[in-house]
């Protein structure tokens, strides 16, 4: 079975290309084949059988359009931006911080001496630092998982923005305890807000287009 719109190969009886979301019409024989066969077939009773006659009824595909239920559409732009650039910059972004987390970069030049005052600050960088390499794996892994439409690719996104937010908390909390000084700066908190958000805001969106997230 092939899609109609774009013409990979799916699995026989899937609703959605895994490529471009189009809903497929699984009573289409159209879908069968990628190849059109909507263009009129030499009329072999005729005497000018090698001549073929062009359907002038043919009509081109239409654009491809996104369902998340049978009872309305229901816009994806925010799918594909998710998708395509911000679970990409996601894993980017907790690659670099786990990196200059667990070096002592974040510290400007004065790790040593941080550490030098708070041995404990050492150790806790690192583990923070493999966490968020763990978050930027589990970016691409997702990514995956919501490109395919399977099921649990929107339960998996929500966990990663929760995630995201939880591991900020703690080393906000640690960081705290640790030197005795208020860790929950502007930024640090508008960034545990933001994956509130995020959270509430990704689960009633992908909760509404549950129906595509069949495979």
């Amino acid at each position: 079975m092939y899609c109609n719109n774009c013409g990979t190969q799916m699995a026989d009886g899937a609703k959605f290309c895994p490529k471009c979301g189009m809903k497929m019409d699984i009573q289409n024989p159209a879908n069968q084949n990628p190849v059109n066969q909507s263009m009129g077939s030499p009329n072999m009773g005729s005497p000018n059988m090698g001549n073929q006659i062009p359907n002038n009824n043919y009509q081109p595909n239409p654009a491809p359009v996104y369902y998340a239920a049978d009872s309305g559409e229901l816009p994806m732009r925010w799918y594909k931006f998710v998708i395509w650039v911000q679970l990409f910059l996601n894993a980017l972004l907790n690659i670099v911080s786990g990196i200059m987390t667990m070096t002592g970069a974040h510290y400007q030049g004065q790790a040593t001496v941080v550490y030098m005052v708070y041995g404990s600050l050492k150790g806790l960088d690192i583990v923070i630092g493999i966490m968020m390499l763990v978050l930027a794996g589990g970016a691409i892994w997702v990514r995956q998982m919501l490109s395919k439409f399977q099921k649990m690719g929107p339960t998996a996104y929500v966990i990663l923005l929760a995630s995201n937010g939880i591991v900020n908390l703690i080393y906000a909390i640690m960081v705290s305890a640790i030197t005795r000084l208020n860790a929950f700066s502007a930024t640090v908190i508008s960034q545990i807000i933001a994956s509130i958000a995020l959270c509430i805001c990704n689960y009633i969106y992908f909760n509404k287009r549950k129906s595509m997230f069949v495979n």
